[in-house]
């Protein structure tokens, strides 16, 4: 038995052997032009997702993955500390259609007066502009009521946009708005939104309560999913109703307020510090605790109703709940009030998303988004290992190990999600989709260039067979005509013959001179490999010139070939080498389906019938033989590559794919007729 230390010393060996083995392979497959050309194509298309990237054209999408997420967490539990008076349905049944006199929203501040059940903070979302001027009462009863509070009800405003000069502003209204400003900062967010005119409630309620608006921002898209906390009138920046809630809950004021470029710090003596992340346009993400139904809430009527069981000497628990809670007050009706699209409804109320906003502050449960250096460092990472999967891995494995790595990365993003990161997902899928298409297309092009390179090198080694077929019989014709040609010159050199048999021989060696030139064309025209060259011609002789080449095959095998030619046929303009090819290799297959009729004893007189003629639209090559016919599995992939009905080694199956390509590369068609046991007819087409 080997010693421990031996035995470990053959593992590390082992281990750094196949380390070895693994760079070399790497640095060898790196030596193939085809995967430094995959490489380059990757790393081209990693950059161009990298621009597509920076200039966050996907943002929409992002947005949806967004919502996917707050779909698929887990519902938070909401703050109990936060509750919701709402003007719904059944309150609007019992007082009337919205808005109502003040003097209901008088009763309800009169009752939250009470020591028993006096919430900390009350914040109003409805806007009384003006006063009612058919019940004056009302809003001298709601000013009496908010200014006898402990602690001054937070009234709603809003900012609205536009040229200034359009409006009217009211000085008195606005001097009182400057004093719910935030102390000034040394920093502020750079794109900090900006209003040109504020709706404001009428003087008396305004002096008598305090103040921060509620606007929300939407997204492009429609949907809600940040919070305005910051605005920014007149030179100075406002608080929010949220932010101004919670703040007065904390027990801080404005003055302990610091704004940063990208946070608002909270910070007082014996408080803990608190920092709300912001945007450049002093947004806060919204970080949905759920749907919303989770918050305690109560109806308007319910709240009065339990007011008079209250007067009346009975014990109210609706009341006791509001106790040192935050209270908000708004229309939660459908129909009416502020109706807003989030991830979880379609038609939320403003007031719920208001508590969404002070949740967040208070359990400082933030969603902060990853930063633009991040999610490049993230794209880059994923698109470097789908590039090294792509290049190295066969299609049958990247596939499936692609499609895992965006589902691992989107659930590390769900990951990180729970733990209030957003991290990018979109750009990085998309990227991941397209260097896995891109990679797989550029190599599935290369491969395909590799075959036809290759295919064009069988094509011309099937032409240099079929020339060795017919070699035996040219080389036997090339020798009689040497025979006449050397019979002719002695006969001429007699001193007995005279000028006129002189001549006439002259005569006939030019005959087979020009029969042998005819030969050598055709041998030369059909061998060559090169580009297609057309020029104008006639096409019976072209027909002519490759039967002259079959010749001797075509004797020696007994086959009879007849010729039918239209008279006026018109010059066309094709490549005289390939149309001989795709004749021959017809012919050829005619010459092989005779073969097979005798292997099966049904041998009738073998004939061909090559045909030229001529209608209003093309030329038509008619080639027809009698043979046996092509098979119905054969002629379901026809003109597919490598399929035939010849034994193994005798076909490789291109000659119809090749015939295929070339008619189809002269504007032209091709199509069969055949029959089992009776024959076969091809039909070439070629426009005029």
């Amino acid at each position: 038995m080997a010693p421990l230390a031996k035995v470990q010393k053959v593992k590390v060996d082992g281990f750094a052997a196949d380390k070895v083995i693994m760079l070399r392979n790497l640095r060898n497959a790196f030596k193939d032009r085809n995967k430094k050309l995959e490489l380059l194509a990757g790393i081209f298309l990693l950059c161009a997702m990298s621009f597509v990237a920076s200039t966050r054209i996907l943002d929409p999408f992002e947005l949806l993955f967004l919502d996917l997420r707050f779909q698929l967490r887990p519902e938070i539990d909401f703050p109990k500390n936060i509750a919701i008076i709402g003007i719904d349905e059944a309150s609007i049944d019992i007082f009337g259609r919205w808005p109502w006199a003040r003097d209901r929203h008088a009763a309800l501040l009169g009752l939250l007066r009470h020591e028993a059940f006096r919430p900390k903070v009350i914040g109003y979302d409805a806007l009384f502009e003006s006063k009612n001027t058919a019940d004056l009462k009302g809003d001298d009863d709601l000013v009496y009521q908010t200014g006898n509070l402990e602690k001054k009800v937070i009234m709603a405003y809003f900012f609205e946009k536009g040229p200034a000069t359009l409006y009217e502003r009211d000085e008195s209204k606005e001097k009182i708005l400057e004093s719910f400003a935030l102390p000034p900062s040394d920093s502020l967010p750079e794109n900090l939104d900006e209003a040109d005119k504020v709706s404001l409630p009428y003087l008396e309620l305004a002096t008598a309560s305090s103040l921060a608006f509620v606007n929300n921002p939407v997204d492009p898209d429609g949907r809600t999913r940040k919070a305005q906390l910051l605005m920014r009138y007149q030179g100075k920046i406002y608080p929010s109703m949220d932010f101004l809630a919670a703040l007065e809950f904390l027990g801080a004021g404005p003055k302990d307020v610091r704004i940063e470029s990208r946070a608002i710090v909270i910070e007082k003596a014996g408080m803990e510090k608190r920092t709300i992340p912001i945007n450049s346009r002093g947004e806060m993400l919204l970080n949905y605790f759920g749907r919303t139904s989770k918050a305690e809430e109560y109806s308007f009527a319910e709240v009065l109703e339990a007011g008079k069981v209250w007067m009346n000497g009975q014990p109210s628990g609706v009341l006791n709940a509001l106790k040192d809670k935050i209270i908000l007050v708004g229309v939660t009706a459908l129909g009416i009030g502020d109706r807003r699209v989030t991830p979880f409804h379609q038609y939320e109320a403003g007031i719920h998303l208001h508590a969404q906003t002070i949740a967040n502050i208070l359990e400082q449960k933030y969603l902060m988004r990853a930063t633009p250096a991040l999610s490049y460092a993230a794209l880059i990472f994923c698109g470097m290992i789908v590039i090294a999967m792509t290049m190295f891995l066969s299609i049958a494995h990247s596939l499936p190990a692609g499609i895992f790595l965006t589902l691992l990365y989107f659930l590390a993003s769900l990951i990180f999600f729970f733990k209030g990161i957003w991290i990018d997902v979109a750009i990085q899928e998309v990227t991941m989709v397209v260097l896995f298409v891109g990679i797989t297309s550029f190599r599935y092009f290369m491969a395909l260039e590799e075959l036809k390179r290759t295919q064009a090198q069988l094509i011309h080694s099937a032409k240099m067979a079929s020339l060795g077929q017919l070699s035996a019989g040219i080389s036997h014709e090339f020798r009689n005509i040497l025979n006449s040609l050397n019979l002719h010159i002695e006969y001429c050199a007699l001193p007995t013959v005279g000028e006129e048999k002189i001549k006439e021989s002259l005569e006939k060696v030019k005959r087979i001179m020009k029969n042998a030139n005819e030969i050598l064309t055709g041998l030369l025209t059909f061998a060559r490999q090169s580009q297609s060259i057309r020029k104008p011609g006639d096409l019976r002789k072209t027909v002519q010139e490759t039967l002259l080449l079959l010749e001797k095959e075509l004797v020696y095998h007994q086959i009879e070939v007849k010729t039918d030619f239209d008279e006026d046929i018109p010059m066309i303009s094709y490549d005289s080498g390939q149309i001989s090819q795709v004749i021959m290799n017809l012919i050829n297959n005619a010459r092989d389906a005779f073969r097979s009729k005798d292997e099966a004893q049904e041998n009738p007189g073998k004939i061909i019938v090559l045909r030229v003629k001529k209608d209003k639209k093309n030329l038509r090559l008619d080639i027809e033989d009698n043979g046996s016919g092509i098979p119905p599995q054969v002629l379901k992939r026809l003109f597919e590559p490598f399929v035939t009905s010849k034994p193994a080694g005798q076909g490789t199956g291109l000659g119809l794919s090749v015939c295929h390509g070339i008619i189809r590369n002269h504007q032209g068609d091709i199509r069969v007729t055949t029959a089992q046991g009776k024959g076969t007819t091809w039909h070439i087409f070629f426009p005029v």
